[in-house]
């Protein structure tokens, strides 16, 4: 599977890790919300758009404003971003709604003894049939959730879902995506493991399963991302799933690329196409854009990041295939069965042929030379994914950056 990556505008402002990062199909642009800075918690809104590029949103049109975090979840139903949770001084449970036309915030109280899910952060969200789906996350006190909670659109209500059958262990760091009717979950960590298994969440029994997976198999991560592209629009099945980056169990960042196809749920070779040099980083954030997977910001080897790239599988055309064999001259079959006569009575007699013994000369060079083609192969792109570069540290004057081995306990003094 080859894919082409190409880079994007630099974000707007500082580089970042554990923003939250989510776009709407519906008007074709990107939104980012908050994360951790070189120096500061941010709580800006940024939105991208092919025409306009990087912008800000100015907070001075709203009388509500979520305050600054990171390790929150975003997603996008109808026209307007869902936001939940997060960390800053302490875990949060808050939860937002952004309309994207009147580009205001609002946050949604829920009545008493609602059933709203516990803080946390590094958890998913993810919406479903115009429900979203919340699962799993990091609470106080060192506390890893696999609870399942869902939101009512139409009143705006959390509840806890019952579940049963094979569900994943309490995580965070993990990644979610729609494949059907069902809500798909992939990797993770709880402190002391780092996973690669692909759960599945069916939304119609209320049953969890562990899906089992062909190819080469990713290495166990967190912190990462995945996005699925290549499919019909409007439709939620087939397409690919195209995870990138995060950390290992050795706490070791990573700058792979994985595929997995949706259909046959089999990981897939892949090899990059244009910009390969996509740096090692945990933390990021992806989301859709038309065709392609859009990567932005992270924490690097060296510091936190603030670039952009593009991943897209349309974009690189089809291999063609070989032109056919021109046929070979016709070969005189009599002549062939008389050398094999020959060579026959020579192994039996045990002696060299006379000089009168009838011989035929096989010119294979000549025969050869018949299976020509005047149509030349098709060139195939640059080759298989060039060593990672890591880019010039970014200083850190009083916050502490985010390291392999940290979880979502940042900042220290939180």
């Amino acid at each position: 599977m080859e894919i082409l990556s190409q880079r994007g505008p630099p974000l707007v402002g500082d580089a970042r890790w554990g923003h939250a990062m989510t776009s709407s199909a519906k008007s074709d642009k990107i939104f980012i919300f908050s994360g951790t800075g070189t120096s500061q918690l941010y709580h800006d809104l940024l939105v991208y758009s092919e025409a306009g590029g990087w912008e800000a949103i100015a907070s001075s049109r709203n009388t509500v404003w979520p305050s600054a975090r990171f390790g929150h979840a975003m997603t996008v139903l109808d026209d307007q971003i869902l936001l939940f949770g997060g960390r800053a001084a302490k875990f949060l449970n808050d939860f937002f709604v952004f309309d994207i036309g009147s580009q205001k915030w609002t946050k949604c109280t829920p009545p008493p003894r609602a059933d709203i899910p516990d803080p946390r952060a590094g958890h998913t969200l993810t919406v479903l049939d115009r429900r979203a789906y919340l699962f799993g996350g990091q609470g106080p006190r060192g506390r890893y959730f696999n609870t399942l909670h869902v939101l009512d659109s139409a009143t705006m209500l959390w509840s806890l879902v019952p579940t049963q059958g094979d569900a994943p262990t309490p995580r965070a760091g993990h990644v979610s995506f729609v494949n059907g009717k069902q809500l798909m979950v992939f990797g993770g960590f709880d402190i002391t493991s780092c996973f690669n298994e692909l759960y599945s969440f069916d939304t119609v029994s209320s049953e969890w399963s562990r899906v089992e997976m062909d190819g080469p198999l990713p290495a166990a991560r967190r912190g990462h991302v995945a996005v699925t592209i290549g499919r019909a629009p409007g439709s939620t099945k087939g397409g690919y799933l195209v995870v990138f980056g995060g950390c290992g169990t050795d706490s070791q960042l990573l700058g792979d690329l994985h595929v997995l196809d949706l259909d046959k749920m089999r990981w897939l070779p892949t090899q990059l196409v244009g910009e390969r040099d996509l740096h090692a980083r945990f933390y990021h954030a992806a989301a859709q854009l038309g065709s392609r997977m859009m990567v932005v910001g992270g924490s690097g080897p060296t510091g936190l990041l603030s670039d952009t790239f593009t991943l897209d599988i349309a974009a690189v055309p089809a291999p063609q295939p070989m032109p056919a064999l021109k046929d070979a001259t016709p070969f005189d079959k009599s002549e062939l069965h008389q050398v094999y006569a020959t060579l026959y009575s020579i192994s039996a007699a045990g002696a060299r042929p006379p000089s009168s013994s009838p011989t035929a000369v096989f010119d294979a060079a000549s025969v050869a030379s018949t299976h020509t083609s005047d149509a030349t192969e098709p060139q195939r792109p640059a080759g298989p994914v060039s060593s990672l570069v890591s880019p010039a540290p970014v200083a850190s004057p009083t916050l502490q950056l985010p390291t392999s081995t940290s979880p979502l306990l940042l900042p220290p003094s939180a």
